[in-house]
């Protein structure tokens, strides 16, 4: 996942509400950073595709991917 991405990734998680889904804080920070709705359905389209054969939740993906990004930093 690009770096664009993982932005976008990066504001929904820190900025996620403890009631709030991982998909609604998502659709939140594309919207925040006035991005096109493909953005959303391209980053959970992988994250979904990684949690089903990881057997895990989409959220962990989502922390997963940012904790290797920032190892690649």
């Amino acid at each position: 996942m690009d770096d664009a991405l993982l932005h976008v990734l990066k504001d929904s998680l820190d900025k996620k509400l403890r009631k709030e889904s991982f998909e609604q804080a998502l659709g939140k920070a594309v919207r925040r950073q006035n991005l096109d709705f493909k953005v959303y359905i391209d980053i959970m389209g992988e994250l979904r595709e990684r949690a089903i054969k990881e057997k895990r939740e989409v959220e962990d993906i989502a922390q997963q991917l940012l904790a290797e990004g920032h190892k690649d930093s």
